[in-house]
């Protein structure tokens, strides 16, 4: 199965290709590829299985995807993170965060990169707009 290719929903994997990746990215599993539901979970269950019975540790991956303002594999898309600041609604920004985390879990990722819970004063930090703003009443 090719990841690039959306199209392509095969669920085949080339065996070579994983245990290269496997030993290159020291088990860790990057999820951020936009694809559907049934090829993410594919591949996933292939990385996991191959970790915890072909590595020496048997130790499972991270699953590791975006989160900022909504899953990024075709789950549900929030404001950004300094627009759910500016809206004063905490109950809002815990559904955003609650709805963000469980499709996230659903399909097998552990390790989500969320809002920075920091002050972004410092604007040559290249990741500023992952945060709720630089004003500390937000």
């Amino acid at each position: 199965m090719n990841f690039a290719d959306p199209l392509d929903n095969t669920l085949t994997h080339n065996q070579t290709g994983l245990e290269e990746m496997m030993r290159l990215k020291g088990g860790s599993i990057w999820a951020g590829y936009s694809s559907t539901f049934e090829k993410f979970v594919y591949g996933v269950t292939v990385g996991q299985k191959y970790l915890l019975e072909k590595s020496r540790l048997g130790i499972p991956a991270f699953i590791q995807s975006e989160g900022l303002h909504g899953f990024t594999n075709n789950g549900t898309i929030w404001p950004s993170p300094v627009a759910l600041a500016c809206s004063f609604n905490r109950d809002l920004l815990q559904a955003g965060a609650k709805t963000i985390s469980d499709e996230a879990e659903g399909v097998g990722v552990n390790h989500l990169f969320a809002p920075v819970l920091d002050l972004g004063r410092e604007l040559r930090f290249g990741r500023v707009e992952e945060g709720f703003g630089e004003d500390p009443y937000l």
